[in-house]
């Protein structure tokens, strides 16, 4: 890992860790049926088991691995290396309600248990649920998410267990060549462990956020847009960091390259304001907010894609940061149930505001994964991916980290 984010939201835009996840391998073996994932490996059903006239699936699905971490807390000095075992288990139910409403449920219960260092072990996994409504002209939709993991924080390398939750509605509206959209959402953010930063206490924040968006479709999959997020992040207590309010706003399009490849560019203004609390005055950031993305599936199974952002988010040694990064990832099709998988990404973190005796120098992350999959057949696959992360820091704690892990995963 080392793509999660701090204050990571499961509504909003994260880094990309694993974006060839979504190109899912049921192409390359050319399933009719939708892909079913299993924690980030996604893989045609082995059986289709429906009832109430096919209007009901069951997707059961789990999954077996073991992994090597050659540096399990991220540090500097004093480095130490573990051996972890995984198990999974969980299922995707889908219940197609009538002919425009669409709920699903995705359960996933992961159990990660480490040789030597104990304090680590996770008994976490996730919950999602969702209902979609697609009429002619309209869109509804409502989702609740919760999920327990430990992936490295971006900025400092630390694997800190914690709990994200979220709750959102959306809906849209298209008339003639015009399109109306707005999702509000809740989300939350629970730290289950005390990190070298700050402890397991100070920063669970609250961060509801209304999105509005507005676009002009000249085009088949052609279309210009503004987009305005508004948001606020209140955290549990006052003694570290300091609520906020946020509003970013971009002009963008999005289209094709050409037959295969799309795109979507946006740029505008991302702008926090911070209140003052007991050890930073009331400050205020504004910086360019930029998000482009291309994705070119060049034949069946096999794509690469590139994201690159500019945004402004809280800093974990307190105060706001400037966050500019990209990541690229391919996904190469070797045989017709064989692919290989891998990915670059960085993320700099420029302190724009912060406190007294805080580390106030710039954060550099880089991250790589090098791997493959193969499916032994439908339903049921392998994985084995290597990992690599660098970690900046100004406070002199840079760390390196390798990994691997070998998983088995199963879909019914």
């Amino acid at each position: 890992g080392g793509c999660g984010r701090g204050n990571d939201r499961l509504v909003m835009r994260r880094l990309p860790c694993l974006v060839f996840a979504l190109a899912s391998i049921a192409a390359a073996v050319e399933d009719r049926r939708d892909p079913v994932r299993v924690d980030d490996f996604s893989l045609p059903p082995l059986a289709h088991w429906t009832f109430a006239d096919d209007r009901l699936e069951l997707h059961p699905k789990a999954l077996l691995g073991v992994g090597w971490n050659s540096n399990v807390y991220g540090r500097s000095d004093d480095v130490v290396a573990d051996t972890y075992l995984r198990q999974l288990a969980g299922i995707e139910t889908r219940w197609h309600a009538g002919r425009m409403h669409d709920l699903r449920l995705d359960l996933e219960i992961d159990n990660r248990t480490y040789l030597n260092e104990s304090e680590l072990d996770l008994f976490g996994g996730h919950l999602d649920a969702s209902w979609r409504h697609e009429a002619a002209r309209s869109t509804m939709g409502a989702r609740a998410a919760y999920a327990r993991d430990a992936d490295p924080l971006v900025e400092s390398g630390e694997q800190i267990a914690r709990d994200e939750s979220v709750v959102a509605i959306d809906g849209g509206w298209n008339a003639a060549a015009m399109r109306y959209a707005a999702t509000a959402s809740v989300s939350r953010i629970d730290y289950r462990q005390d990190s070298r930063f700050f402890t397991e206490d100070q920063r669970d924040a609250l961060r509801p956020a209304l999105i509005l968006r507005l676009g002009h479709v000249n085009a088949r999959d052609s279309e210009a847009y503004t987009s305005l997020r508004v948001d606020r992040i209140i955290y549990a207590t006052d003694e570290r960091y300091q609520d906020s309010l946020g509003a970013r706003l971009v002009v963008g399009y999005r289209g094709r390259l050409a037959a295969r490849a799309r795109f979507s560019v946006e740029g505008g203004l991302d702008h926090r304001r911070y209140q003052a609390n007991a050890v930073a005055d009331e400050s205020a950031v504004t910086r360019p907010g930029f998000e482009g993305t291309v994705r070119w599936p060049w034949e069946v199974g096999s794509e690469v894609g590139l994201r690159v952002f500019s945004e402004v988010e809280d800093g974990i040694a307190g105060g706001a940061s400037w966050d500019t990064g990209a990541y690229l990832d391919l996904r190469y099709r070797l045989l017709v149930n064989a692919a290989l998988i891998g990915g670059f990404g960085f993320v700099r973190i420029e302190p724009e505001t912060g406190i007294a005796g805080a580390p106030s120098g710039s954060r550099t992350n880089q991250d790589a994964r090098l791997g493959g999959e193969y499916v032994l057949r439908e339903g049921v696959g392998l994985r084995l991916l290597g990992t690599w992360q660098n970690g900046r820091q100004p406070d002199g704690a840079d760390f390196t980290r390798l990994g691997a892990e070998l998983v088995m995963a199963i879909v019914f």
